[in-house]
């Protein structure tokens, strides 16, 4: 399958790895400046929504444009909500791997801890916005469409009391 990989000496190796570092490290940055900006600016671009992403006839106000807007959305709200934010985490531990040669932690542990942590987040987060009426923050709350749609399959076939001792048993876990 990789037959390019056995055929290239080592220093073209670590050159193709060190590119590969420095795409996602740009790509980290990316997904960094669009969510935060995001967090700020996300009524103003709802109507970026229904238009095509060529469309020139309007602008988007987040930092990394309509392509930014359009990724952060799909991060904040239709998927973890604020539980999104530890993609960057886990991106940034890729990209360190890659151009440093060397991470200090166990990759599959930084991970598996990170991204089980972020889905974690935003269940939680899910919840509490339903306690406290925050259901259209950031568009899908603070837990995003995937969190809400979970706390409420939860909350429907467990009741509010027991989904809550869930999450807390999840959080002990984890």
């Amino acid at each position: 399958m990789f037959k390019f990989w056995k055929n290239m000496d080592e220093d073209d190796k670590s050159r193709l790895v060190k590119a590969t570092g420095l795409v996602i490290a740009l790509f980290t940055l990316f997904t960094l400046c669009s969510t935060v900006s995001y967090f700020f600016t996300w009524k103003a671009d709802q109507s970026l929504l229904t238009s095509r992403i060529a469309e020139t006839s309007a602008d988007a106000s987040n930092i990394a444009g309509k392509l930014g807007f359009r990724w952060a959305n799909l991060l904040v709200r239709e998927w973890f909500g604020l539980g999104s934010l530890v993609l960057i985490i886990a991106l940034f531990a890729i990209s360190v791997r890659l151009l440093l040669g060397r991470w200090h932690y166990s990759m599959p542990k930084t991970l598996l801890l990170t991204l089980s942590g972020g889905l974690l987040l935003s269940f939680i987060l899910a919840y509490i916005s339903g306690l406290f009426g925050l259901g259209n923050l950031f568009g899908g709350g603070l837990g995003g469409e995937c969190g809400e749609s979970v706390v409420s399959w939860s909350r429907n076939l467990f009741g509010g009391f027991l989904t809550a001792f869930i999450l807390i048993a999840l959080v002990i876990l984890w």
